[in-house]
């Protein structure tokens, strides 16, 4: 079921990426190379943030289950 989610938000933020890529083209007129450029380190931008949580919330989730949640709070 996550990986569905993940599929799902992926796709969302390439077609938003490929949205704003369009709006700048027709608003700014600026250069389509450029555009892309910025537009798909803003997409692997978002996909480490989101990689980047899953990780945090897997490692905590562990953590917590191995009954150490006192300490991790303290840390955290």
């Amino acid at each position: 079921m996550v990986e569905g989610w993940r599929v799902l938000f992926l796709a969302l933020a390439l077609f938003v990426s490929f949205y704003v890529h369009h709006l700048v083209l027709c608003v700014a007129r600026c250069r389509a190379v450029y555009c892309l450029v910025v537009n798909v380190c803003l997409l692997y931008l978002y996909i480490f943030i989101r990689l980047r949580a899953e990780y945090k919330a897997r490692a905590n989730s562990t953590y917590y289950a191995e009954g150490n949640f006192l300490s991790s709070a303290l840390y955290d």
